[in-house]
């Protein structure tokens, strides 16, 4: 389970998309996730489903690597799935215990899933195809204007950035802790309540106290490096769009439209 996660780790291959500048992977992202939560209509999922697919081929990062990352949120969407299934509605198909589900919660959940899902392989690919550096600065480019009005758009820049960079460090941590802890006697297969807070508490203490660690080992590289707040940067490969960017972003506006048009039919 911990290895299925492919959230924030860049996949190192040749394609289009990671060719494209992070400016406007970040922006087709954005609008395509928008799109997901503005509307919700079989045909707009439809779309964007339509739209996806060909992405995640494009990409060149095996299809089986991205549909892996999907693994570590099953339970998540399994228990939303069951809440909003007892949606209130007026065609009640089964009554359990007093809890109805009704052809509204299905229809729900069929959307949440579908929605869940999309959202999740377009993340994914958002990472996979961009190195954290390139997202940084990409989002500190995107945020630039808010600079004019004291806003930090390099330091939260940094921080995703961290953040990001820790995902793969913090998976393969955890990965060496719970195997240490096997070798130690711990039975991480047991279905005992009271056993599985141990084994919570036999990972997470350690794992806590690797990340403490590491950040103050990346606190006091950054200080050594004389890393300052508030200082302009200069950029070793400066951002800069080209025509495949221009032929995305008509790209993106044509899906927009067509949502716009579905919705207004």
């Amino acid at each position: 389970m911990i290895k299925d996660i492919t959230l924030g780790q860049y996949y190192p291959v040749d394609s289009v998309l990671h060719e494209l500048d992070p400016r406007t992977k970040l922006i087709a992202a954005l609008l395509y996730m928008m799109t997901l939560f503005c509307w919700q209509d079989i045909r707009v999922y439809l779309l964007a489903v339509l739209v996806l697919i060909p992405l995640l081929f494009i990409s060149n990062i095996p299809i089986n690597y991205q549909l892996r990352g999907l693994k570590p949120v099953v339970p998540i969407m399994i228990f939303t799935g069951i809440l909003n299934l007892f949606h209130e509605g007026e065609q009640v198909l089964v009554s359990i215990l007093g809890l109805k589900i009704t052809k509204e919660g299905i229809v729900l959940t069929l959307y949440v899933t579908i929605r869940f899902v999309l959202l999740m392989l377009c993340a994914a690919l958002l990472t996979n195809t961009t190195t954290p550096t390139r997202l940084m600065d990409g989002l500190e480019s995107i945020l630039k204007p808010l600079k004019k009005i004291k806003v930090p758009v390099h330091e939260m820049a940094l921080m995703m950035s961290i953040a990001l960079r820790f995902i793969p460090t913090l998976v393969e941590e955890m990965d060496v802790i719970t195997k240490a802890q096997m070798a130690r006697g711990v039975d991480f297969q047991t279905k005992k309540l009271s056993k599985k807070v141990k084994q919570v508490y036999a990972v997470f203490v350690p794992l806590f106290l690797s990340t403490i660690r590491r950040s103050r080992e990346l606190a006091e590289a950054m200080e050594a490096r004389c890393y300052a707040v508030g200082v302009e940067r200069t950029k070793l490969y400066p951002l800069k769009f080209r025509k495949k960017d221009v032929m995305v972003f008509i790209f993106i506006i044509i899906y927009v439209a067509a949502i716009l048009m579905m919705k207004s039919i």
